[in-house]
């Protein structure tokens, strides 16, 4: 090979790594805009799973109440009607 040759390989190659270390640093950028999205929306979702628990938990002491007052309107019904008929 000739000396412009080798220049002109040399050139290219370096020009290579160049392009290479270039498109990781963008891709590098872009990689760690995504993951600090995905980790925004990952804490968005925790709190929002939060919220979703304490309101299921709220619900469930209201059935819960509600099923007492079903129960008992019944019982309380029946306890009447019995001390009515043993007057």
């Amino acid at each position: 090979m000739e000396v412009s040759q080798v220049a002109v390989k040399k050139t290219t190659e370096i020009q290579e790594v160049v392009t290479t270390t270039e498109d990781w640093n963008s891709w590098s950028k872009h990689i760690l805009t995504e993951l600090n999205r995905l980790n925004v929306s990952i804490e968005n979702l925790s709190k929002q799973s939060t919220k979703l628990q304490v309101e299921i938990a709220r619900l469930k002491v209201q059935a819960g109440v509600w099923g007492l007052a079903g129960g008992a309107i019944p019982v309380a019904i029946a306890i009447v009607v019995v001390l009515l008929r043993s007057m």
